[in-house]
């Protein structure tokens, strides 16, 4: 169990993984399969016939016509705007009878007082100041009046429902992307595994083919070893054939015949066994 501990460990971590890439890609694929799915709502099609627009309304509360209401208010706008660039139009017209003004040398040459001599020359500005002063009371005329009128079109079409719908729409919108950009990210999740799950295989396996070699190896060592030991405590052949124990002859059977006559061998040694040098017991 201890040799195997890294290597079990190993395993258990692979069917983890596979079985947790399973169970995503069980899960992304019922998502899928519903109905209901939210990101369908993404699709240009349902994208736009979900989308709440601003609609007149079907019979009028109010004392004026949506119609009329509507392009009232459009007009008021466009002569704003009209306003406006009348406005930029004097401005820069101010601006260049200022850089062509130069009063310096009258200032110079002339005998009356300086006081007289801006009034004078302020006298020129005089129908650009009056065309400002009109430019701005129109402008005034025309902010209340499209306030007005804004006020009638906000209660003819309902705009504060109108708003509310769109924001519960984009809610749901934000909803569906999100569950997509999860699925996008499962998604890829699952790819790169996918992808690397041949060379993890491949390194699972070289470390299982590993852990046999480094096995087998061991065993051949130890096998050595053994036999080793075994020849090491064999006693010598003359030992063995002198140890050799005589047994008593059995009736209707042969005496054993011996090789070597027996006067050749020396007695057996009279000493306690040994084990040979360099064997630990």
């Amino acid at each position: 169990a201890t040799l195997t501990g890294g290597l079990r460990g190993s395993i258990t971590d692979f069917r983890a993984k596979i079985q947790s890439a399973r169970d995503t890609d069980r899960n992304i694929l019922q998502q899928l399969e519903q109905a209901d799915n939210p990101i369908l709502l993404l699709e240009s099609e349902t994208l736009v016939g979900k989308t709440p627009f601003l609609e007149k309304p079907m019979v009028s509360v109010g004392t004026g016509d949506a119609d009329s209401v509507a392009a009232e208010l459009k007009g008021c706008l466009v002569q704003l705007e009209n306003c406006s660039a009348e406005k930029a139009a004097l401005e820069d017209k101010l601006n260049e009878m200022k850089f062509k003004d130069n009063i310096l040398p009258q200032l110079m040459s002339s005998s009356d007082s300086e006081e007289k001599i801006f009034k004078e020359q302020l006298l020129k500005y005089k129908p650009l100041q009056d065309s400002v002063e009109k430019n701005v009371k129109l402008q005034e005329e025309l902010i209340g009046k499209l306030s007005k009128k804004h006020a009638e079109f906000v209660s003819l079409f309902n705009v504060g429902e109108w708003k509310a719908a769109c924001s519960a729409f984009a809610a749901q919108v934000q909803n569906a992307y999100d569950v997509y950009k999860q699925m996008q990210e499962n998604f890829e999740k699952g790819i790169s595994f996918y992808t690397t799950l041949q060379d993890t295989i491949g390194q699972l396996k070289q470390q299982c083919g590993d852990f046999c070699y480094t096995r087998k190896m061991q065993r051949d060592d130890f096998l050595r070893q053994l036999a080793l030991y075994q020849q090491q405590q064999a006693p010598p052949p003359q030992q063995q054939q002198q140890q050799m124990p005589q047994y008593p002859q059995q009736a209707g059977y042969p005496p054993v015949q011996q090789q070597q006559p027996q006067a050749h061998y020396p007695p057996p040694p009279q000493h306690h066994h040994q084990p040979p040098q360099g064997v630990q017991y």
